[in-house]
């Protein structure tokens, strides 16, 4: 008997030449950039985010744009919002550092030196010196103004919007920077006398000392971008407080020295200064009153000694702290991933994800997750640790309000930490919805089944996914994020353990559900839709309004949509049994309670049939 093989219907194309042309499936078309409309070129504004121009598709294949256009699209708009700013660690601004910082270390050196023996009326300054005054006058004036155009950080974002970026130098180091910079010789002029040239001279020296305050500036550079901190720290403490002893020798010991150079004279106290700080020798042939001096400065050095000696213990038992555990975990990431010859953008964009990540939560969910399992800590101090970590969600999500204790600390155990970028795609259309997300911080844009229209947007304790999640369906909408982003994710299996303990939540999650479905439902299309406001915290100025007849042109069609599957799992729902069926009878709209007539369609019913109108994620 000949063997058929049975034909599979969109499971792609078959082999034989004789198959109907209905079950090929054609090629995804690769949409590309249009032109701008006649609307735009005209400076007609319907009040769009830009950024919804480029809307991900079901996967990276199908974007409406190629990752290059994006990439050069949104640098476009970067630069056009930003233009003239610096971010904080540009190779330029990095650059300008270093030399603002090797110039005020030149200063801390050199202005000691020039007001304890260059003092003198009958001294000349050098070319080079007054050439290095007015050059450093000149950066100076000029670092002013570059700080007015360079970002700064707000946590773990970089503002480049001038205004802020004015207002929070006005704030910090403004004043400190503008002292610095006023070049006092150009106003004050020597007089005819020794005595005023003298004097005059040295109130100019010591107008220069507010230039000293930028090492403040300089210390936190270093720590920044230096990975040899400690070594040049110690280095630099060193030298400094032997210079500037050596430099306050001639106002505290009595050597008539004045018949030397002063490079001489600097010499004959450096000796002293190392001498008497480290305890090298016998200091023999000063009065008693300048022995006492001296044998402070003995103490002092010892003090220093002690100070350098647990520096360095500090830097061997960091070694095997959490932070040194971290750093090597992500070299040994790096190390890898170049090996694999991942490309260099790839590595950097892994890099600044871990950095990110220890910024804001200086651990890892692995971590957090030994405490909570650590049987040897009592089950009362676990969850009070798990209450004070995850404060901030706990805070800012309504879903959690009115919950005990003991429900909100098995709540937090089970979320986990995500990040992300502003334009990264969150989920996918079409995606299974294993998950829902919480918003701890910053803003996502909820995109249309259409994959090109702006639904809503969501911010800090909104809530979404829990559909997908609780009826085990697939994302019918796709995520991006607006802002950078701080999301706790929970799992769908974590989910049925905390819904089976705690019905209500259960309840609220459905109850908040179909309120957004029967909201959805009555309107006609998805571009009168405003406000997705799950959370009641949507902010209503960060969305854009959108008129009914200002909808895009159909001609920009979207990836092709791929068929879905049926599942063999259960709804949660049905999982969970017929005792946790919520009660409808209550449903909270605009943070208020409000009474409902129930419902005549049953509850399960609700949830098996689907509804086109609805915007579920």
């Amino acid at each position: 008997m000949e063997k058929v093989a049975p034909k599979l219907k969109g499971r792609g194309r078959p082999e034989s030449k004789g198959t109907e042309r209905d079950d090929v499936v054609p090629p995804l078309p690769i949409p590309t950039v249009l032109p701008p409309s006649k609307f735009k070129q005209r400076g007609i504004s319907f009040n769009m985010w830009r950024q919804a121009e480029v809307i991900p598709a079901v996967n990276r294949v199908s974007l409406q744009v190629s990752a290059e256009e994006r990439k050069k699209l949104e640098q476009g708009l970067e630069e056009s919002a930003n233009r003239f700013m610096w971010t904080p660690d540009s190779p330029m601004r990095l650059s300008w550092d270093a030399l603002i910082a090797v110039v005020t270390v030149f200063f801390a050196y050199r202005l000691p030196y020039s007001l304890a023996f260059e003092a003198d009326a009958t001294f000349q300054e050098q070319p080079w010196s007054i050439a290095f005054n007015s050059i450093a006058n000149v950066l100076y004036i000029l670092d002013v103004i570059a700080n007015f155009r360079t970002g700064y950080r707000s946590d773990v974002e970089v503002i480049l919007d001038p205004k802020k970026v004015a207002i929070n130098y006005v704030k910090t180091w403004f004043l400190v920077d503008v002292a610095g910079s006023i070049p006092f010789e150009l106003f004050l002029k020597t007089g005819d006398s020794g005595i005023e040239r003298k004097a005059v001279k040295t109130s100019l020296k010591y107008l220069k000392i507010q230039k000293l305050f930028r090492l403040a500036r300089i210390i936190r550079f270093v720590r920044k971008h230096m990975q040899f901190m400690y070594a040049f720290q110690l280095s630099f403490l060193y030298i400094s407080v032997v210079h500037w002893v050596a430099c306050l020798g001639p106002s505290m010991l009595s050597l008539d020295v004045s018949s030397f150079v002063p490079f001489t004279r600097y010499g004959i106290f450096l000796y002293i200064s190392v001498t008497a700080l480290f305890d090298l020798g016998k200091m023999d042939g000063f009065p008693e009153d300048e022995q006492i001096v001296l044998a402070a400065l003995s103490v002092f050095g010892f003090f220093l000694v002690c100070l350098v000696s647990a520096s360095i213990t500090a830097i061997f038992v960091s070694q095997t702290s959490r932070a040194s555990e971290y750093q090597e975990k992500i070299h040994s990431v790096m190390s890898d991933l170049k090996a694999l010859q991942v490309p260099r953008e790839l590595r950097l964009a892994a890099k600044n994800y871990y950095e990110m990540l220890w910024r804001v939560k200086k651990t890892s969910d692995r971590y957090e997750k030994f405490i909570y399992e650590d049987q040897d800590l009592s089950p009362t101090i676990r969850a009070e640790i798990a209450l004070h970590i995850h404060r901030r969600a706990i805070a800012v999500v309504p879903l959690f309000k009115g919950c005990t204790d003991d429900c909100l600390a098995t709540v937090v155990m089970r979320l986990k930490t995500h990040l992300y970028m502003a334009h990264d795609v969150i989920f996918h259309k079409g995606e299974p919805g294993r998950s829902m997300l919480i918003i701890i911080r910053g803003k996502v844009k909820i995109i249309g089944p259409d994959n090109r229209t702006l639904v809503a947007v969501l911010k800090e304790g909104s809530f979404f996914g829990e559909i997908g999640l609780l009826q085990n369906t697939t994302r019918s909408c796709t995520v991006v994020a607006a802002t950078f982003c701080e999301m706790k994710s929970l799992a769908q299996a974590d989910a049925e353990d905390i819904f089976s303990l705690y019905p209500h939540i259960l309840e609220r999650l459905y109850r908040e559900s179909d309120r957004r479905k029967r909201d959805n439902s009555t309107r006609n299309s998805f571009c009168s839709i405003k406000v997705l406001d799950n959370a009641h915290t949507v902010s209503k100025e960060s969305i854009d309004q959108i008129d009914t007849d200002t909808r895009f042109s159909g001609s920009r069609s979207g990836g092709r949509e791929p068929k879905s599957h049926p599942e063999t799992k259960t709804s949660l729902m049905m999982n969970l049994g017929p005792n946790t069926k919520p009660n409808w009878t209550i449903s909270e709209v605009d943070g208020a309670m409000r009474h409902e007539p129930p419902d005549s369609t049953s509850f399960s019913d609700k949830l098996c049939r689907p509804s086109v109108d609805s915007v579920n994620v």
